[in-house]
């Protein structure tokens, strides 16, 4: 509340009695007007108006405010009993000087106040979350803008400084940093994960504080995921809790109590760019994709969620194990080729080319004599002799029988 300054001033007339005397005696002048109830704005100034007890009935009020830097008077008001004056559209931060003159019987009482009107209190400032991490977020920090002026206050007053103020969402304070507003892009860093923030964005000045605050949640730390067994139709990960690693701004001095949601753990299994298996984890550990293709490329992703945000997905690349080769279908195997009433074995001879054939040996044999012809001719000469010499034998044997 401003300081009033009060003080009072009574006017008397005179009155000549009797002829031939000079005789004065006092006349009663009116009560004592009083200024009661006084309420300071920026640009208004509220008061009662009245009178104490004693003195001549007050028959009427008159209430002024002139400025006093220019002498000029801004409000006049006049009334037949006690009442509230009401003096508006005044100047912040400027003094003024009220006076209140109550009248009776030809003579005034007057009782007179300094008052300066306060500054505007500073308009709400703004203050945005445009990126939300694990371990930190991204502010941005506006001035107050006129236009967005709350209802019932009256204008923006002057600001000295910004405070920002860090605190857990139950409003437990533990960092307080002065700012310079605006800022399009304002990191804070050493966040925990999966934690409530509220964040206190206050403009001060000789009019008062004012303040806006913005509250989130960071999400968790993204979690990793490692290769346990791979076979031809399976994969094995196991899922691991994500470190929090902060980037190297400048980092909270305290931290409030971490981890005020269950997180979840979702797994996410793809192949050429389509998802093929998802699944959801209480708990990091192990998880088996089952049903898998044989000889086929990966990608298992993870990431990590709470009540209102998730953390960046982590992945890596797997393929499952090739299917062995069939040694049915190897050179030199049999082959089933199905005949309709049923199969037939046909196998291909293995040739070793160390070991000569019997063609081969005989071929030899004919490029060391130097033809081939000859060599035929004999082999019928000996065939022919060959016949002869059985029919002699048959011959014999039915002339013994007769």
């Amino acid at each position: 509340m401003p300081t009033v300054i009060v003080s009072g001033i009574l006017t008397v007339g005179m009155m000549l009695l009797g002829a031939g005397s000079s005789a004065a005696a006092d006349v009663q002048g009116p009560a004592t007007p009083t200024i009661t109830n006084v309420e300071v704005k920026p640009t208004s100034i509220q008061l009662d108006f009245g009178a104490d007890d004693g003195g001549l009935p007050v028959e009427s009020f008159e209430v002024y405010a002139t400025e006093l830097s220019t002498n000029e008077q801004v409000y006049q008001a006049s009334s037949d009993r006690p009442g509230r004056a009401g003096i508006q559209n005044l100047t912040p931060n400027t003094a003024y000087e009220i006076e209140v003159r109550a009248q009776a019987a030809g003579t005034t009482a007057t009782v007179a106040a300094t008052i300066t009107t306060p500054h505007h209190a500073p308009g709400h400032p703004f203050i945005f979350a445009k990126a939300i991490h694990a371990t930190a977020v991204e502010l941005r920090l506006n001035e107050p803008v006129a236009d967005f002026i709350p209802a019932g206050q009256e204008g923006i007053g002057p600001i000295s400084q910004y405070v920002l103020d860090i605190a857990a969402r139950d409003g437990s304070t533990f960092e307080r940093r002065t700012v310079d507003v605006p800022q399009e892009s304002y990191w804070v860093d050493g966040l925990t994960p999966n934690t409530r923030y509220l964040f206190i964005l206050t403009a001060v000045g000789p009019g008062g504080d004012t303040s806006n605050e913005h509250s989130f949640q960071t999400p968790p730390a993204s979690p990793s995921v490692s290769i346990e067994t791979v076979t031809r139709d399976s994969i094995t990960v196991r899922v691991t809790d994500g470190s929090a690693t902060a980037p190297g701004r400048v980092r909270l001095a305290a931290a409030p109590a971490a981890a005020v949601d269950e997180i979840t753990y979702t797994l996410s299994l793809t192949t050429g760019g389509v998802t093929v298996q998802t699944t959801q984890l209480a708990r990091p550990g192990l998880h088996t994709f089952a049903g898998l293709q044989p000889g086929t490329a990966y990608s298992v992703s993870v990431r990590a969620s709470n009540q209102t945000a998730s953390s960046e997905s982590t992945a890596l690349a797997v393929s499952t194990d090739a299917a062995p080769v069939d040694s049915d279908s190897t050179p030199g195997a049999s082959t089933n080729v199905d005949t309709g009433s049923g199969s037939v074995s046909t196998a291909s001879p293995v040739v070793d080319a160390s070991t000569p054939s019997a063609n081969q040996k005989r071929t030899d044999v004919l490029a060391a004599t130097g033809s081939e012809a000859p060599m035929s001719l004999l082999a019928i000469a000996f065939a022919l002799v060959g016949v002869g010499a059985s029919t002699i034998v048959l011959a014999r044997r039915r002339l013994l029988r007769s």
